[in-house]
């Protein structure tokens, strides 16, 4: 369960990621919307082992987790398209 949270979280924020940069570029919006899921499941599971803390189901530590590695992980993956896309 706390898996498919940290998914939802992350897809939506890769998804608002994607409305703030605004190129029209499909491409682009579905990379940032997946790395933000990805971000968001890494940071939770990075997290379940590092930190003793409860992040399963719907709490403001599992929101506050995917929600940094979703950013995280969305600002890293879309800089590095960017760069390759503009070689």
């Amino acid at each position: 369960m706390d898996v498919v949270v940290w998914m939802f979280f992350g897809a939506l924020i890769g998804w608002i990621g994607a409305l703030l940069v605004a190129d029209n570029n499909r491409y682009l919006s579905l990379t940032t919307i997946i790395s933000g899921a990805i971000g968001a499941v890494l940071a939770g599971v990075i997290t379940q082992i590092a930190i003793p803390i409860e992040v399963d189901g719907v709490t403001s530590a599992s929101l506050l987790v995917s929600i940094c590695g979703a950013l995280i992980f969305t600002f890293i993956s879309t800089f590095i398209f960017d760069k390759t896309s503009r070689k």
